[in-house]
């Protein structure tokens, strides 16, 4: 149910223009990107989070989320 609701604001946002990535992680427990640095996956998250952010937004991205 949820993720057919993200893949519904995915497609809303791309056709607003906005700049928006999905990404599936199969296995993984409700907000698990919480569990860093125990889990890999949830520092993999987290760096794909950061790479979009610049690839968005720029180098000085990172630096203005503090």
């Amino acid at each position: 149910m949820l993720f057919d609701d993200a893949r519904r604001y995915v497609a809303k946002a791309q056709a607003a223009g906005s700049p928006v990535e999905l990404q599936h992680w199969s296995f993984m427990v409700h907000v698990w990107q919480i569990f860093t640095p125990e889990l890999p996956e949830a520092e993999e998250a987290y760096d794909n989070i950061a790479e979009f952010l610049v690839s968005v937004e720029g180098p000085t991205a990172l630096e203005e989320a503090g």
